[in-house]
């Protein structure tokens, strides 16, 4: 079935630029027409690997707004707000978009 909304809390800053852009490609497709995706990232610039306590590496890919803009009206989705936050003395992205009909 199609879904009305797809919420990602903190998880496209752990994918590089092909899987996100991937993934925008595949919620498309799973969302009904105007559905919606809504998701939070870091908002910074550049890339980052560390290792976590059981010894396994961790990724994160930083974004700044324009950015996400970019890449959200090129998988087809039209953005009806983004906004900054600071969590944890991060500052946060949270977007919110609309599914285009191709």
């Amino acid at each position: 079935g199609k879904w009305e909304v797809v919420y990602a809390s903190a998880v496209f800053l752990h994918f590089t630029d092909e899987d996100f852009s991937s993934a925008l490609q595949n919620i498309h497709a799973a969302l009904v027409k105007d559905g919606k995706l809504v998701f939070s990232v870091i908002e910074r610039d550049g890339e980052l690997t560390e290792d976590q306590p059981l010894g396994l590496p961790r990724y994160f890919r930083y974004f700044q707004a324009d950015e996400l803009r970019a890449k959200l009206e090129r998988a087809n989705f039209l953005v009806t707000d983004i906004r900054e936050t600071i969590y944890k003395d991060k500052n946060w992205l949270y977007v919110m978009a609309e599914k285009k009909e191709k």
